[in-house]
């Protein structure tokens, strides 16, 4: 059900992805022009993982006592996590490996903040959306080198 609902939050980038793969497939300046119209895309997908991810932490650990924490913990982790490492898993490329990656960071990053720490709710937001950001970066610059190395192969 997880994987289901998450693809529903992921469909408003869908608007974007059509236009992009017709420019890319065009080649030239439409090519990089495509990319980049297609990296915003790859921003909602991102926002709807961070949404995701830090909805399920506040979600399971605001139900949680002194007794459940750890496990409550453990449970939103695996409701972060599971859709979109299920959804990575049946595609093709690597891009979405990367993006599940870096929720992965961002979820046991998050996990050891609320385990061992006590930082601000604020702050952990914070924590969570730099490392998707980075996250984001990365996946920009990969699919940037990618864009270039296939013009230079034409």
């Amino acid at each position: 059900r997880g994987s289901f609902f998450c693809s529903i939050l992921l469909m408003p980038g869908m608007i974007v992805t059509f236009p992009a793969i017709f420019l890319m497939d065009k080649g030239g300046i439409l090519k990089a022009l495509g990319f980049l119209v297609g990296m915003v895309g790859v921003i909602w997908t991102y926002v709807v993982m961070s949404g995701w991810g830090i909805f399920s932490f506040n979600y399971f650990v605001n139900r949680s006592d002194a007794d459940s924490y750890i496990p409550y913990l453990i449970w939103a982790y695996g409701v972060a996590i599971g859709p979109w490492a299920y959804m990575a898993s049946k595609e093709a490329n690597g891009y979405s490996t990367i993006s599940v990656f870096f929720l992965q960071v961002a979820a046991i990053t998050t996990m050891l903040i609320l385990a061992f720490t006590n930082m601000s709710g604020s702050a952990i937001v914070l924590t969570f959306l730099g490392i998707m950001t980075v996250g984001y970066v990365i996946n920009l610059i990969m699919g940037g080198v990618l864009v270039i190395l296939e013009a230079r192969e034409r």
